[in-house]
């Protein structure tokens, strides 16, 4: 299984399947259950998880807030070209997406800006004249995903227990729940804790050709309380199963738990978590259907076997679910 490259985890998609909206209401989207032990597929809708678990298992959601973080620039010529912010740096330095050229200028909303040097492979750096954080409600436009192409979906691009801003791409495995959904969950005895994952634009990037161990994933930054730690400890230590919501928060647990404990803490994360992996604190997962080949269907291919999650993708498709971001739910349990 070491070998494993991304043509192992590629499959047909129809474009019909790629939704464009998210379901209205949240909690309408379709849910599969694949049973991690057996392979097992099971069909619901979302609102019926909390008849799906009990006071056994503890939800922990990644809290993360979409900022607006594309905006529309006039470079010198007059021409409007997308800047794309990636990651706040310093309080006037951002990371954008793309190859800009040393000193090249823009001007967006009347605030100057500046491309100083290239940052990673597909980035830059870029300083503005004054802070924009705050004023990104006003100037940015919400990043919906690249694959889809309607506007229509803008206001459901944020999980309904968004609190702490900072990610460029939305948590999307949290966007089914309604505060329904959630006060079910309460009322059956299940806890639900929050870690943060400010998720970054490499969620869309491509896996690297050649083995998987020789990809480099982009670094997010997280959060994870010193209180929240302690209690989701408690919970392994009584036996309770731990269902991350999303690969975001995955990685924050499965980061943080190196010594077998979780540990509290703030910092970065590329961890590229793909087959053959030794789980350390995440028992189960509620997740997306992902873009073939990429880093977040690989980590749930980890979780519940590569050829039992992509024979429930092709059940899935044959059952005409919705893909990505917009798409409906996959329960590993």
């Amino acid at each position: 299984m070491s070998d494993l490259t991304r043509q192992d985890f590629y499959f047909e998609l129809p474009d019909e399947l790629i939704a464009q909206e998210p379901a209205e209401p949240r909690d309408s989207a379709r849910l599969l259950h694949l049973q991690r032990s057996s392979g097992k597929v099971s069909h619901y809708i979302f609102r019926e998880l909390p008849e799906l678990l009990n006071s056994d298992v503890v939800v922990v959601l990644n809290d993360s807030k979409v900022i607006r973080a594309r905006l529309w620039a006039q470079d010198e010529s007059g021409h409007t070209e997308e800047l794309f912010l990636l990651r706040q740096l310093r309080p006037t330095r951002w990371e954008v997406l793309g190859e800009w050229e040393r000193g090249k200028t823009w001007t967006i909303g009347g605030v100057r800006a500046t491309a100083l040097q290239a940052c990673q492979s597909d980035s830059t750096l870029v300083e503005f004249e004054e802070e924009i954080y705050h004023q990104l409600e006003s100037l940015g436009e919400v990043p919906l995903p690249p694959y889809v192409k309607s506007n229509k979906g803008a206001g459901g691009y944020q999980t309904v227990y968004a609190k702490e801003e900072g990610s460029v791409a939305a948590p999307t495995a949290g966007l089914h729940f309604t505060e329904t959904v959630l006060e079910k969950l309460k009322n059956k005895g299940v806890r639900t804790e929050a870690v943060t994952l400010h998720v970054g634009y490499g969620t869309f990037a491509e896996v690297k050709h050649g083995p998987l161990s020789s990809h480099q994933m982009h670094s997010e930054w997280f959060h994870l309380s010193e209180a929240t730690a302690q209690r989701l400890n408690e919970a392994k230590q009584q036996g309770k199963t731990i269902l991350a919501v999303g690969t975001s928060a995955t990685r924050v647990l499965e980061t943080q738990s190196a010594g077998g404990a979780l540990q509290p803490g703030s910092g970065e994360t590329n961890l590229f978590i793909y087959p053959p992996y030794e789980w350390r604190f995440v028992d189960a997962m509620l997740t997306n259907f992902h873009m073939p080949d990429r880093s977040p269907l690989m980590l749930v291919a980890a979780l519940a076997g590569k050829d039992a999650v992509l024979n429930a993708y092709q059940e899935a498709i044959r059952e005409r679910y919705r893909f990505y971001s917009f798409g409906d739910s996959m329960l590993v349990l």
